[in-house]
């Protein structure tokens, strides 16, 4: 069964015709037992250091709900199948990269959550 783009609702909708599921009750998570057909190891994965914070939260780190929902819907469904460690090693990172600069946000001052302005991400 393969993931990515919209993979988990069919894979959800095949496993709940297959072991009888009744409706309304849904699979929310696949765990797959076995053997792999090959090795994930090489995959790409986020730097951890674009992820962590130590202490308090670092607000470079922070997303916008239209960042997530590129991460989510364009990046992830790719990311799951590219065989590089290195993101600009793949063969669709252009196209990849290319949406992802266009979702990149205006840099600059910024409210931030007790209503004063603080900094934006690049810290100009």
């Amino acid at each position: 069964m393969a993931l990515g783009r919209r993979g988990e609702d069919r894979t959800a909708a095949e496993l709940r015709r297959l072991l009888e599921i009744p409706r309304p009750l849904l699979p929310i998570a696949t765990i797959p037992i076995g053997a792999p057909r090959r090795r994930p190891e090489g995959r790409w994965r986020a730097p951890l250091d674009e992820l962590h914070s130590w202490n308090t939260f670092d607000r470079a780190k922070f997303r916008s709900g239209r960042e997530i929902r590129f991460y989510v819907e364009e990046l992830r469904a790719h990311a799951m199948y590219w065989t590089s460690e290195r993101m600009e090693d793949c063969p669709d990172y252009a196209t990849v990269a290319a949406k992802r600069r266009r979702l990149e946000p205006k840099r600059g001052l910024t409210r931030n959550a007790s209503g004063g302005r603080a900094r934006g991400r690049s810290g100009s």
